[in-house]
């Protein structure tokens, strides 16, 4: 059976999508990130997010911007940078037409994760419609907002299976003066010694990321200022500042490897070279921020998993095939995640399958705990099992603090503050719990995956 594709364009159509239908839906954007995870399963209906896009409100003296979910991130930019300003996060498939709303739900990162964290960082408010076509809304425009439960952190990495996102307010960044970006030719054990080096000056680098065997380190700030750290840099190291067209082509190159890459893994930054090793392969690495991705051949990809597990961190695949394994170990708070699911979707109508057996139809159901270890949610999940999520776990030990999770706001459309009064809805509550245990890594290599809602950009 063809599944009856939908485009919204507002969230009254959005809603309308999911109340007037049946059956199983898929929610997806610009496909840049469609075979990553375990494969979706069959649909009735396809809720297409690329409908939801441009700007709502943008007023530049606020720092702050609120956009359609489906807008591409890399348009975004380009209206922004006209005000000298940007949205800093750089994650490879940008460049490929990712939505906000697909990079925040696969939990995806990019080398400026270092210095400015992931989407989950720099999100401040935010507006779902949960499966039964309930709007909610958390936070707001304000960066320092802390009305209602933060229900943003709850879909960083949820592939989708728990709403979707049709409006996001994001914090902005002014755009620096000057970039310059040190590289240093070296094996992946002195990378991680220099790192050390590089973390232990006052020289604040934004990005510091090992591939292909060269380590590049980026810092930003004024012409002069920058000028003048990158020759300390460069005299610590014994690496070369190179020039601003050099560099492009580096972080070109990185973004490609990442694009390549077959798996996202997320660890502690001091188990991470140990893990990556093991494996003769094509790798780009987040060494301060533990996320890395590898071009590791379908054979190996077990073993990846294994490994990444045996150092307590997270893996997810970025490449659909069915003879591997789509996810690592299997989070330790999956009850915790089960039962938001139950509260936000008991009948399991989004994006099915996303996360294999962890949270099918029938543990949703209360029929069990999965325990099979193949398949597994992203980002939610990462963060649950107390390691980085190929788009999830890796984050909260590695990226910049952030604001407590909150949750999820009010489940009644007409009155969303009532949630905040007195005993907290159910679906509130269990938004709430899982608040504790669901964030994505941060990548600062272009992506740790496990996130969780396929919002699949």
């Amino acid at each position: 059976m063809t599944a009856t594709t939908l485009t919204p364009t507002d969230l009254r159509s959005v809603c309308a999508a999911f109340t007037e239908t049946r059956g199983a839906i898929r929610i997806q954007g610009a496909g840049t990130a469609a075979a990553w995870a375990e494969a979706p399963g069959a649909a009735d209906v396809v809720v297409d997010t690329t409908g939801l896009s441009g700007i709502r409100a943008y007023n530049p003296a606020d720092m702050t911007v609120s956009v359609g979910a489906g807008t591409p991130l890399a348009q975004l930019q380009d209206e922004i940078a006209r005000h000298g300003q940007r949205i800093a996060f750089d994650a490879a498939r940008v460049r490929r037409g990712a939505t906000v709303a697909g990079l925040i739900a696969t939990a995806d990162s990019g080398p400026l994760a270092l210095g400015f964290g992931s989407m989950r960082d720099l999100v401040i408010g935010a507006t779902v419609v949960l499966a039964d076509g309930t709007p909610a809304r958390t936070g707001g425009h304000v960066i320092k907002n802390v009305a209602g439960y933060d229900l943003a952190k709850l879909m960083h990495g949820s592939y989708g299976v728990y709403g979707l996102m049709t409006e996001v307010v994001l914090r902005l960044h002014p755009v620096p003066e000057a970039q310059r970006t040190v590289a240093l030719d070296c094996t992946l054990h002195e990378a991680t010694r220099h790192t050390r080096s590089i973390l232990a000056e006052a020289q604040e680098p934004v990005s510091l990321e090992w591939a292909d065997g060269i380590l590049l380190t980026r810092i930003e700030g004024t012409a002069d200022g920058t000028a003048v750290r990158a020759r300390a840099l460069a005299e610590l190291t014994g690496g070369r500042v190179l020039p601003e067209d050099d560099a492009a082509d580096s972080w070109d190159q990185h973004a490609r490897l990442v694009d390549d890459a077959t798996v996202r893994v997320g660890c502690r930054p001091s188990r991470l070279p140990d893990v990556l090793g093991r494996f003769d392969a094509p790798v780009a690495a987040g060494l301060a921020t533990g996320i890395a991705t590898l071009s590791a051949p379908a054979a190996y990809v077990d073993r990846v998993h294994d490994a990444v597990t045996e150092a307590g961190g997270t893996s997810v695949v970025r490449a659909t095939d069915p003879n591997i394994r789509a996810w690592g170990q299997q989070p330790s708070a999956l009850r915790v995640l089960q039962a938001i699911k139950r509260e936000l979707d008991p009948t399991c109508r989004l994006d099915p399958g996303r996360f294999g057996t962890w949270l099918g139809p029938n543990v949703v159901a209360g029929a069990g705990t999965a325990t099979d270890a193949g398949a597994a949610p992203a980002s939610s999940v990462a963060a649950a099992s107390g390691g980085p999520s190929p788009t999830a776990g890796t984050a909260a030990a590695t990226a910049p603090p952030t604001t407590s999770p909150a949750s999820t706001g009010s489940p009644d459309a007409a009155d969303r503050s009532t949630a905040q009064q007195g005993d907290p809805t159910p679906r509130a509550a269990a938004s709430q719990a899982a608040s504790h245990v669901v964030q994505a890594p941060t990548d600062s290599s272009g992506g740790a995956e496990p996130a969780d809602s396929e919002q699949e950009d």
